[in-house]
């Protein structure tokens, strides 16, 4: 369990993964108050297709390197990729949400992907977690499950292979599923 309720100063808890002997970036998971911020990392050729459920659009982004979710502490948020466009990056916001859904990112065992970017809030970084194949059986890779606490959240943690509680004013419950 990582602890830190109400502390003044933002938490950032880090997600690396090791393949043989190299480390790398994953994810990022900052508290901030009652804000909460998750960024994640996508190969640099990577390809997101953004469907509108709503509006029945499709948009293709090209070029992803990475992207963000945001939940603000009035309970709205939104979500956000970053493109590399020729030399340059740009940001996009992809819709704003009305109330946190839980999501679940896909992170390499077996090989190292382009790795997040080491700007800030890499420098802010108070909590270290290291994912390993050899701690899920020598699993290919896991899939990391973000979700707010919840008696439901709370009761899966017993299904998945690991699993932190991040504490602050909005306690967040990370779990870890191996991929064979």
């Amino acid at each position: 369990m990582v602890t830190g309720k109400n502390s003044p100063e933002p938490r950032v808890t880090a997600f690396y993964a090791e393949v043989g002997c190299t480390r790398y970036r994953v994810a990022l998971v900052k508290q901030s108050g009652a804000d909460v911020y998750v960024w994640s990392w996508y190969d640099a050729r990577g390809t997101l297709i953004f469907i509108d459920p709503g509006g029945r659009t499709r948009r293709v982004f090209r070029e992803v390197v990475g992207g963000h979710r945001t939940l603000h502490a009035g309970g709205k948020g939104h979500s956000r990729i970053e493109m590399k466009v020729g030399s340059k990056h740009s940001k996009e916001t992809l819709h704003e949400i009305p109330s946190w859904r839980d999501f679940e990112i896909t992170i390499p065992l077996d090989s190292i992907p382009s790795e997040a970017p080491a700007h800030a809030p890499w420098r802010e970084v108070t909590n270290k977690i290291v994912l390993r194949s050899v701690d899920f059986e020598n699993a290919a890779g896991v899939n990391l499950i973000f979700c707010l606490a919840t008696p439901g959240t709370m009761a899966m943690r017993e299904r998945w292979d690991q699993s932190w509680i991040l504490d602050g004013d909005r306690v967040i419950v990370i779990g870890a599923e191996r991929i064979a």
